[in-house]
């Protein structure tokens, strides 16, 4: 069983779960969806079952905080009722409360990344908060050992997971012209600096091929700092924002383009933080233009993109080096590289066999 009161986005969550159901019975217990767009009833399979417990959409501010606990508290009653295997609870406001009140059950507590506010005393209270959601469990999930002394735990109490990803595009890409992309949340990541860099590298070379697409939402002073940023440029015939799109809608820029925008501030609370988008994009056979992060470090090499600071000049710089040698990337290759990143080779090979082991103890 699988417990998350908001659904963000399907294709981060159902994708690795309809996976992992090829080899276990998997049901959700899910709040609402965040997006529109999609619908519970479409991710439904006989070994993959939804359970919606909330009612119409989640309200704002205070109203929502109510739906999340009356959700958490419906949540434990229906597990008393089930009696699961094991019981994996993506850590949310009010997620201590589930083992409190349905106890002596195998609980593993989903642990995400630190707060990435840029308040400091934002990041001191969500923190803490999550030292006192962490409390009632003995098992957790988190995705690198760097994440384990981040949160102060014993290791022994850790499994660490990569539930992996799917490729959105399999098409080889060619590497005739740059056709970046950046897709993700706006917020706190600064994007519209890689639109001052863009800037900076098409003055170096103004008869380059360019086009850049920016998919994502974020809140109104991101979208506004992102756009103004574009006419500042004069880049609107190069640089189009999307905004948000849902998942069929996002294939065709996977298919089109070849270099990928893995734009994250190089801080603390994300520097530690696998990047979902790197991900994306090197599953994809997508040259990567990514932060200096000590996760991206990792994935980033001189046969699937460059490394950068996180600033206007840096991804200038990155461009340039990239365009230096377009062709010489191959998109075979830099896929071929990525499997170990895929959803079907970390369901098999780590996420079952802890979940059997957790099981059978």
């Amino acid at each position: 069983m699988i417990i998350n009161p908001i659904m963000s986005e399907p294709r981060f969550h159902f994708d690795r779960s309809i996976e992992l159901s090829k080899y276990m019975e998997v049901v959700w217990i899910c709040g609402w969806m965040l997006h529109s767009h999609y619908k519970f009833s479409d991710y439904l399979t006989d070994k993959h079952q939804i359970r919606v417990i909330g009612k119409g959409s989640i309200h704002r501010k205070w109203r929502g905080i109510w739906d999340k606990l009356i959700f958490t508290c419906n949540t434990a009653q229906y597990i008393k009722q089930e009696n699961p295997d094991v019981i994996l609870v993506y850590s949310s406001m009010f997620a201590f409360l589930i083992p409190i009140i349905a106890p002596h059950h195998k609980y593993i507590l989903q642990l995400f990344t630190t707060n990435v506010s840029p308040s400091k005393l934002r990041n001191i209270f969500w923190d803490a908060w999550e030292k006192i959601i962490m409390l009632p469990y003995s098992k957790f999930f988190v995705q690198t050992p760097e994440l384990i002394e981040m949160y102060r735990i014993k290791a022994d109490a850790c499994h660490i997971v990569t539930w992996g990803m799917k490729p959105i595009s399999s098409k080889v890409k060619e590497f005739r012209s740059i056709e970046l992309l950046y897709i993700g949340t706006l917020n706190f990541r600064r994007v519209h600096e890689t639109v001052s860099g863009l800037k900076l590298f098409m003055q170096k070379h103004p008869d380059a091929s360019v086009q850049y697409s920016i998919i994502g939402k974020g809140n109104a002073e991101h979208v506004r700092l992102l756009n103004d940023e574009i006419r500042k440029n004069s880049l609107e015939d190069i640089v189009k924002y999307y905004g948000y799109l849902p998942n069929d809608e996002i294939v065709p820029f996977f298919e089109k383009c070849n270099i990928g925008v893995s734009y994250v501030p190089i801080t603390p609370y994300y520097t530690d933080v696998i990047v979902t988008k790197t991900v994306e994009y090197l599953l994809s056979g997508m040259v990567v233009v990514a932060t200096d992060t000590n996760k991206n470090r990792e994935a980033i090499n001189d046969q699937n993109g460059v490394l950068i600071p996180d600033n206007p000049q840096g991804f200038a710089d990155g461009l340039e080096k990239v365009y230096s040698r377009l062709t010489a990337y191959d998109s075979s290759l830099i896929m071929e590289g990525a499997k170990g990143w895929n959803v079907e080779f970390q369901i098999r090979t780590s996420i079952v066999p802890i979940l059997k082991s957790i099981s059978s103890k």
